[in-house]
């Protein structure tokens, strides 16, 4: 099972997501992490040098690759249940 956590940006996905993901013994995606993992870039510098078309095509191909994932906590920036049919 997936659990997506959404929100704004500061509003504490990532904290609870961990949180959550150790009383559930289950994995914690961050998909801005990944992301920036993927681009060795900061989702800033991202914005700033290939603009948001460029990201939100990144972000959806980084929740296309976790959707294979059985038990997780994915936490996910506000924007992306916006673009690319990803909702």
């Amino acid at each position: 099972m997936l659990i997506f956590l959404t929100g704004f940006p500061g509003s504490g996905k990532s904290f609870l997501g961990m949180q959550a993901a150790a009383l559930l013994k289950s994995s914690f995606i961050d998909t801005d992490l990944l992301i920036e993992k993927q681009t060795g870039e900061s989702i800033q510098a991202i914005f700033k040098k290939h603009g948001e078309d460029f990201f939100r095509n990144k972000e959806a191909e980084v929740l296309r690759s976790i959707s294979k994932e059985k038990k997780s906590i994915v936490a996910v920036g506000g924007g992306l249940p916006c673009f690319h049919g990803t909702n």
